[in-house]
């Protein structure tokens, strides 16, 4: 069932969505898509530079989000005949800049100003009841199931999870209570937000619950942006201001920045603005998303990089010169890959040879050997001058 819906979803996303992107975003935004494009501004994506945190779990969420913002229109793409080449087949970030709000009351005031009801259903749905506070989904996999299949039509057209998604695709109901733990990284996390409603004596599977999983939203953090995926909810639930509620639950953990989880979060983004159907469109424009180019902090090299000696540092890698750069910042840099040969200057590789008979190269080899390991196990270089010790180096790869 996974590999159809990826093969469905994929296509769907690569050939069909971007045919629809120009004629809604001038339904939505303009008619004139190069001047739109032009005066459109930029928010500043920095998702961290792989290897940074020494969690390997971040270096997937960068490469992914780095992906995934490369193929929104970006702030090289403002000139008029690039709109109108790349329009069609590119989408336009959807987003809040948390940096223009000091505090929620300041984004909650400028709701008030453009969209009173989105906060008038939030309150009600709240007064309701329903309350907002973080999820395992595994302890919820039958309302979640529930969830996807309360309703066959969403925002982007027939859902597949409606029709094909079953209790043992979430691994079966829940038998034992899985904690939440706390991310290892602060700058790059998952997190999973619901929206419940309480309910004495309710059950998922061995677990009792006593409360009903209506709605949730998954956020991922990246660098200094935070964006929101599988924002969904029941469709029995929805029309009672659930999922405003939810949004605004996340806003203001956002903005409040006591939690060290968000701190230095300056945007949280939501899609494109011409993807979906117009009913998200809306509901994410009266919750204050907005189009912003993306401008995304590329990946960065050592200024010292050189590619031929990194392949000579690490054979098992293959290919052209930017196969090798490539590697070096999605996998290469995480794994502490050496990417330069390091040799002290009077380095004699046929006396390092020599003094060490037990290493098996040849000669033009003996500095890659001395780079990888003769100076981490102090091994000598070349012999001395006056003949009374060899000579050996002194530790300082950097």
């Amino acid at each position: 069932m996974d590999r159809f819906k990826t093969f469905l979803y994929a296509n769907f996303t690569r050939y069909w969505e971007p045919w629809h992107y120009a004629p809604r975003w001038r339904r939505r935004e303009g008619s004139d898509v190069a001047q739109e494009s032009e005066r459109l501004p930029s928010v500043s994506i920095r998702l961290g530079q792989t290897g940074a945190c020494g969690c390997a779990a971040c270096v997937p969420l960068i490469r992914r989000y780095d992906l995934a913002y490369g193929k929104l229109r970006s702030t090289h793409r403002t000139r008029p005949e690039a709109a109108k080449l790349k329009f069609r087949s590119s989408a336009t970030l959807h987003a809040i800049p948390l940096i223009h709000y000091a505090r929620y009351a300041d984004y909650q005031t400028e709701m008030r100003r453009k969209s009173g009801s989105f906060l008038r259903n939030a309150a009600l749905s709240k007064r309701a009841g329903y309350r907002v506070q973080d999820v395992q989904l595994a302890n919820y996999s039958p309302d979640i199931l529930a969830i996807h299949r309360s309703a066959k039509l969403r925002s982007f057209g027939v859902y597949l999870d409606a029709f094909l998604m079953r209790l043992e695709h979430l691994g079966g109901p829940p038998q034992h209570y899985a904690r939440i733990d706390a991310p290892e990284c602060t700058q790059h996390w998952e997190k999973i937000i619901g929206v419940f409603l309480p309910k004495a004596g309710y059950r998922q599977g061995a677990l009792q619950t006593e409360q009903q999983l209506v709605g949730y939203a998954r956020l991922y953090r990246i660098g200094n942006t935070v964006t929101c995926r599988d924002f969904i909810g029941h469709a029995e639930h929805v029309p009672h201001g659930v999922m405003k509620q939810l949004h605004l639950h996340i806003i203001e953990w956002l903005l409040e920045r006591s939690d060290p989880l968000v701190q230095g979060i300056e945007q949280i983004t939501y899609g494109a603005v011409e993807r979906g159907g117009d009913g998200l469109y809306f509901w994410k424009k009266k919750a204050l998303f907005k189009p912003y180019l993306a401008s995304v902090e590329p990946q960065r090299l050592p200024l010292d990089f050189k590619a031929e000696e990194y392949l000579r540092l690490n054979p098992d890698v293959k290919g052209s010169r930017a196969d090798l750069e490539a590697h070096y910042v999605w996998h290469g840099r995480a794994e502490k890959r050496l990417y330069k040969v390091d040799v002290p200057s009077d380095f004699d590789p046929v006396q390092y040879l020599a003094l060490n008979p037990d290493v098996q190269c040849g000669v033009p080899e003996a500095d890659v050997h001395y780079t990888l390991h003769g100076r981490e196990e102090n091994r000598p270089y070349r012999a001395a001058s006056d003949g009374a010790h060899p000579v050996v180096g002194p530790m300082s790869y950097g």
